[in-house]
């Protein structure tokens, strides 16, 4: 369903039926494209792209596809039994669409349709976003937060104009990142991830260059931290801690110039 941000009523639930039925967890558009992208909360979920029939009108549908790394059709990404996937090497991509007979997943679940095409496997994909890198470059970053051989994490980038995908981090070492959940992109091209595992969750940063470092931690109690957003100037990062008692937004000003950075 999509709920406008700018509806001054209450606004028809219409199911929007074409972008897949399978176990959604987040979306991001392309806002030179108007396509969008969603990942799948499973653990041998895909990752979809949905091209809308009308760009901005969802209700018109359109057509959904999945992911297929070129040279390895079928590939399971989390190198969790072993280490098919490198670290910072782009790799090829095209899309299988999802579609006729069984659009709807009902006869043939969306994930089944699309990985005997080829589609890739994502171990349990969670926050996706659409930013520019450190060269203005469009990109979509999501998570995986039980890929890697520790099932600590993985982040990845999809570049639609070279139609590549990259696996940035997968750190396997809980002091550094674990079970990477929401991110976003900060205006610098920096990443900001929230964490979703046992014990203290933190935001942390990732600079363009691969440094991690800890921006955040939830200090109150051991919930997760979410919905993570930067305002459209930049100048100041929203975020969720949807689980406390009571449920927090909070606003976090910069200067972010001036952030320690100091590596993980």
């Amino acid at each position: 369903f999509e709920v406008p941000a700018d509806a001054k009523k209450v606004v028809d639930p219409i199911p929007l039926k074409d972008m897949g039925r399978f176990a959604h967890e987040a979306v991001a558009e392309d806002a030179e494209t108007g396509m969008i992208y969603e990942t799948e909360d499973h653990e041998t979920g895909l990752f979809y792209r949905f091209t809308p029939n009308s760009i901005g009108n969802l209700k018109k549908g359109g057509l959904l596809e999945a992911l297929r790394i070129k040279e390895m059709p079928q590939v399971d990404t989390s190198n969790n039994e072993q280490s098919t996937i490198p670290l910072n090497e782009p790799m090829a991509v095209d899309w299988v669409p999802i579609k006729s007979p069984n659009p709807s997943g009902k006869e043939t679940p969306t994930q089944v349709q699309g990985f005997e095409q080829g589609a890739a496997q994502f171990r349990r994909g969670e926050g996706c976003w659409y930013g520019k890198d450190e060269n203005g470059n469009p990109q979509i970053v999501f998570t995986t937060t039980t890929g890697g051989p520790n099932s600590k994490g993985q982040i990845w980038r999809y570049s639609p104009q070279a139609e590549t995908i990259e696996l940035l981090a997968e750190p396997n070492d809980e002091s550094i990142l674990e079970n990477p959940d929401n991110i976003t992109v900060g205006p610098n091209g920096e990443l900001f991830v929230c964490e979703d595992g046992p014990g203290t969750d933190r935001l942390i940063g990732i600079t363009p260059d691969g440094n991690f470092f800890e921006f955040a931690r939830n200090a109150v109690n051991d919930q997760e931290m979410a919905g993570v957003n930067f305002s459209p100037d930049g100048k100041t990062l929203f975020l969720n801690s949807p689980f406390s008692n009571p449920g927090m937004t909070l606003a976090i000003w910069g200067p972010f110039a001036k952030l320690n950075r100091n590596q993980l």
